[in-house]
């Protein structure tokens, strides 16, 4: 079935949404600059195999994005939307099903299946 889950900034009008089909390969995450709190605008694309719901890393300027195996950051511009800057973080025995945030501790926590 499909899967949808957004994200919000915490300081800009912006939105970030990650869907698609839960058994392919090629979803997709939207940012989406929002106006008195509703969608403008076309939103900007980003094809990519999340499994998990975008997650923003405010001090960072990045969007996490979950993968089996791997984690995406997404390099974000000063306006909250995508660059090509992108990196790859291979996380053994992740299933990509969920990434969580801690803005107190500053941390990107990601769950695994089983310990290596």
């Amino acid at each position: 079935g499909y899967h949808a889950q957004l994200a919000t900034h915490p300081t800009l009008p912006m939105m970030y949404i990650g869907w698609g089909l839960t058994w392919s390969s090629e979803n997709m995450v939207h940012a989406v600059e929002l106006a008195d709190g509703f969608p403008t605008l076309l939103p900007q694309e980003l094809v990519t195999p999340n499994d998990s719901g975008p997650i923003l890393l405010p001090k960072l300027n990045r969007l996490a994005i979950g993968s089996a195996g791997r984690v995406l950051l997404v390099k974000l511009t000063a306006d909250g939307w995508f660059t090509r800057d992108a990196s790859a973080i291979a996380v053994g025995h992740y299933v990509g099903e969920a990434l969580a945030y801690s803005a107190k501790f500053d941390r990107l926590y990601v769950p695994v299946e089983t310990l290596p």
